[in-house]
């Protein structure tokens, strides 16, 4: 009887810890070699950024849409941030420090849909000299994206942003067997076998070929999830389709929203688009019927 009891115990402990991996989820993406003009390669520049204010700091990675417009995940934005340091590698950095604007958020959880940020800087990232992407194409099953962003690494950090990897990633939408992914915003990528390390690269650019064979950004990078239950486990890339509110942005239609709201900035429009009733949550017009930006 005790070793019967015992052979339970072990199989629920070899059931927790192991079982069979979920068929789609297994880590079959591919890092790829970083491209010598990699703006041309991405069709825009990719940027490391850090934000910080005070008693504040984050990190992540991004896209612009616009001259001032950085399209990023909300959770490396922290609440109360004033300033960020902007730069493009690898290699020697070259950055810029900036105040940041304005942030608008999506409002979702940390890895979950809704967890986007825009943020506009000042004029003087100008300077940096980034190349915005265009926006559009589609994340689907039939074609692979590249996910670019600058993760933390394990190397000592002798100066500022030297502890930061470039790195590229092939994948292609996983095929997994109770893995709810509808029709987006989230998206899940396949892992890559060895390779865990996502600090850093939040809100990096996914890029997917265009209708006319270009590059465009078609969403971002937004972290990794986890499965392990009694039979199944796995990993995966989460990833978030571009918002809407972004062609806004790269429109030009919120280049005269009012600046000082730091992270409370929410944007909603009345109908409608591009944006003629594009407005804040909390700048108090008196929109009476008042929706969530959801239309390119």
């Amino acid at each position: 009887m005790i070793r019967a009891c015992l052979g339970l115990v072990l199989l629920a402990v070899v059931a927790l810890c192991g079982g069979c991996t979920i068929t789609g989820l297994e880590e079959t993406a591919q890092r790829v070699n970083w491209p010598v003009d990699a703006t041309t390669a991405f069709g825009c520049t990719p940027v490391g950024v850090d934000f910080f204010g005070a008693n504040v700091r984050g990190s992540g990675s991004g896209v612009f849409v616009s001259a001032q417009w950085l399209l990023t995940a909300s959770h490396a934005v922290p609440e109360g941030t004033n300033f960020a340091w902007v730069w493009m590698g690898p290699g020697p950095h070259s950055g810029v420090l900036v105040r940041v604007e304005l942030v608008l958020r999506g409002g979702g959880e940390p890895v979950e849909a809704g967890d986007w940020a825009l943020v506009r800087f000042s004029e003087s990232v100008r300077r940096l000299g980034a190349m915005p992407g265009q926006l559009g194409g589609k994340i689907g099953e039939d074609s692979g994206v590249l996910v670019v962003g600058f993760p933390t690494s394990d190397r000592p950090d002798p100066g500022a942003h030297s502890a930061r990897d470039a790195v590229a990633l092939w994948s292609a939408l996983p095929r997994a067997e109770g893995l709810d992914r509808g029709e987006g915003p989230v998206r899940y990528l396949r892992m890559v076998r060895g390779w865990s390390r996502l600090g850093g690269a939040s809100g990096g650019p996914v890029i997917v070929e265009g209708p006319d064979g270009q590059p465009r950004v078609a969403g971002l990078l937004l972290g990794r999830i986890e499965y392990r239950g009694l039979w199944r486990r796995g990993r995966a890339i989460v990833v978030h389709d571009v918002p809407p509110q972004a062609y806004l942005a790269a429109s030009g239609a919120l280049d005269d929203l009012p600046l000082g709201l730091g992270g409370r900035g929410v944007l909603v429009q009345e109908t409608g688009w591009p944006g003629d009733g594009a407005t804040l949550a909390s700048d108090g017009d008196g929109i009476p019927q008042r929706q969530a930006a959801s239309r390119r």
